[in-house]
């Protein structure tokens, strides 16, 4: 196990981490919450987790819909380690981030295949929403959001491109009582740290797709606080006001 300190795991150009931005949020949504909230506890807990910085967060990378301590799964053939790493026993998760992190890096200095992250005042470079598919295993695809900066999670320039990333979160979200939606929990909070920006129109039908298909009291209190804290019915009265 890799005990990093998830505090200098950094991304953006304020020195800060998902984690760190995890915390406050979660922290905030607490003391908003009532007190004999239902789904308190599993936020409580996660807290607590995360204030645990100098020890690492034993593999506890992202947040799972099943529970607070769940840990994300990697399937054999990750196509950026060594074939047999599965046959060592459990995966370090915090090896998986690292390594994620260091792909994002490369390809925000360097060109692959055409491709970069690198964005200027001509161009605005984004993870393609794609990505999240092709990378279906639970910490890809939370390491793809938490290894990004949020310009580069920022899909609102485009409905397009923001509509394809809340069709694919809609179909995890859809997918939350099997194994491919564990992560959905972990993307609504990225949009809730607003790490992942989307149009109006799409996060308002993330919201409504997250009351359908996320049941769970500590997932209803998240949503009960999203719909606050990002407005969602004031964008509902700008979109019908067009």
């Amino acid at each position: 196990m890799l005990p990093l300190p998830y505090l200098n795991l950094c991304v953006d150009s304020k020195n800060n981490s998902t984690w760190v931005a995890e915390k406050k949020l979660v922290t905030e949504m607490i003391n908003r919450a009532n007190e004999d909230h239902e789904g308190l506890g599993f936020w409580v807990k996660r807290k607590g987790l995360l204030e645990k910085s100098g020890i690492g967060l034993n593999g506890l990378l992202g947040v799972s819909y099943n529970d607070v301590s769940d840990k994300f799964a990697l399937t054999k053939d990750f196509a950026f380690w060594p074939s047999g790493y599965e046959k060592e026993g459990n995966v370090d998760l915090e090896a998986v981030y690292a390594t994620v992190l260091s792909i994002f890096q490369n390809i925000r200095e360097n060109n692959i295949a055409g491709d970069s992250l690198k964005s200027n005042i001509y161009q605005h470079s984004v993870v393609s929403p794609e990505n999240f598919v092709r990378f279906n295993d639970s910490i890809l695809q939370s390491c793809l959001w938490r290894c990004a900066t949020p310009s580069e999670l920022d899909y609102r320039r485009s409905d397009e491109i923001s509509a394809d990333f809340q069709r694919i979160l809609s179909k995890i979200m859809a997918s939350s009582d099997s194994s491919r939606g564990v992560v959905s929990l972990d993307i609504l909070l990225a949009i809730a740290l607003r790490w992942i920006k989307l149009s109006d129109k799409s996060v308002i039908k993330v919201i409504e797709d997250a009351k359908k298909y996320l049941d769970k009291p500590y997932a209803k209190l998240l949503i009960c606080d999203m719909e606050k804290s990002l407005d969602i019915e004031e964008k509902r009265k700008r979109l019908q006001r067009k």
